[in-house]
């Protein structure tokens, strides 16, 4: 029998929404399909609405009500009939080792009714996955507030995982292969590794998944590699909860018709700019955009043939990230001339680290007092990026970083 729980889905603020998440359902690996960063907040909030009415045959929820806890801003319904078909047709595995095995869709199917104010979002599970899913045997609490804070996919995932381990007393995550965290960090279906796969999955993934979540949460996550000779064979994430609360940072809206605006002006179809949305971080995506317009607009240069390959290019290689990658493909005539990993080279700063440690430590009070001096350091476009993401993004914590230690606050 399905449990109701109480008080769940009865108009809390998002920061008092807790999802009882069954472990199973955490660390879940698509093996057909895509998992974006909307479908896994998606999955959430109709899980928790689900715990609140319990056992009945379809689950029922008006559509305003559901869009206010995703944080959606846009009236456009299209983007979440898309991720509600893709989580019908989307195929997932989840492991709980000892314990259960299953592959599943993420929904049995789903329905949007529209009815002007009274428009409502129904959906179903299989009796399979249903079981699980809503009355779990064992169960990870996560709260909602972190999905309306966290910016990508790989963020939060990560942080629901170390969320389940949180209380363990060797405060260490499950120990398993690159190639088994890569599908579940991503949402991208297995596929076979390139011969330097896991150094772009550290530099794309893992490395910024690490930053947002110790900048945004409540959590402090460290990368544990286990290597055999200098090969990277498994690796894990040791987790500590930080003494003092996490900062109270604004959450940019999950959808920017502007942003995607600007995408789709390059000549890429609008449903393909949600996607490119939903995948990738902000601060990325603004970058980037900035990039292109100004290579567009530089006439000393000829004629780009195709402004979306352009971008899809630079945005693939993180060419906006790092200031001389950009001055070179600024120069180019959008193909790509630059590698992966000349386009973005992360060399570890132990004066830095140090820097960082050391603020991290600092009581709340101090730490946003230094917070508002280096905000009021910053020019753009940083100082847009830390408005919009905070110390979620990686190049904002580097640039922390590098500002304690100049002045002396590190």
């Amino acid at each position: 029998m399905v449990k109701k729980v109480e008080g769940l889905a009865e108009g809390k603020a998002a920061s008092q929404k807790n999802l009882r998440k069954a472990n199973e359902a955490i660390a879940i690996k698509p093996t057909s399909g895509k998992m974006t960063f909307l479908s896994r907040k998606i999955f959430n909030s109709l899980l928790y609405h689900a715990q609140g009415q319990g056992d009945v045959p379809v689950y029922s929820v008006p559509l305003s009500e559901f869009v206010a806890s995703l944080d959606y801003e846009s009236r456009d319904t299209k983007l979440l009939q898309s991720h509600l078909r893709r989580m019908v047709e989307t195929t997932v595995e989840w492991h709980d080792p000892n314990k259960r095995w299953g592959v599943g869709s993420l929904l049995g199917e789903a329905e949007i009714k529209f009815d002007g104010r009274n428009s409502t979002v129904e959906w179903s599970y299989t009796p399979k996955v249903k079981g699980f899913l809503l009355d779990p045997e064992r169960y990870t609490p996560i709260s909602l507030q972190y999905q309306a804070i966290l910016r990508t996919h790989g963020a939060l995932a990560l942080f629901e995982i170390c969320s389940r381990y949180e209380t363990n007393p060797s405060g260490l995550t499950n120990r398993a292969a690159p190639e088994w965290w890569y599908p579940v960090l991503t949402g991208n279906s297995e596929s076979t590794p390139g011969p330097h796969f896991y150094r772009y999955f550290k530099r794309d993934t893992l490395s910024p998944s690490i930053a947002e979540i110790n900048g945004m949460t409540h959590l402090h996550v460290e990368l544990i590699e286990h290597k055999q000779g200098r090969k990277v064979i498994e690796i894990q994430f040791a987790i500590s909860a930080k003494a003092q609360a996490a900062l109270d940072l604004p959450a940019p809206p999950i959808i920017d018709s502007a942003l995607m605006d600007r995408i789709s002006q390059f000549g890429i179809a609008k449903s393909e700019a949600e996607e490119i949305f939903a995948s990738h971080s902000e601060a990325i995506l603004r970058a980037t955009i900035g990039l292109v317009e100004d290579r567009i607009k530089n006439s000393r240069l000829p004629e780009l043939d195709s402004p979306a390959a352009f971008f899809k290019s630079a945005l693939r290689h993180g060419y906006a990230v790092k200031k001389p990658a950009a001055q070179k493909v600024l120069a180019s005539s959008g193909q790509d001339q630059l590698s992966p990993a000349e386009a973005l080279t992360d060399t570890p700063d132990p004066e830095a680290n140090h820097a960082m440690a050391k603020f991290e430590s600092l009581p709340i009070l101090d730490q946003k007092r230094r917070l508002e001096q280096f905000a009021e350091s910053l020019k753009e476009p940083l100082k847009s990026t830390y408005v919009k993401q905070g110390l979620g993004s990686a190049v904002i914590r580097r640039s922390l970083a590098g500002w304690l230690v100049k002045t002396g606050n590190g």
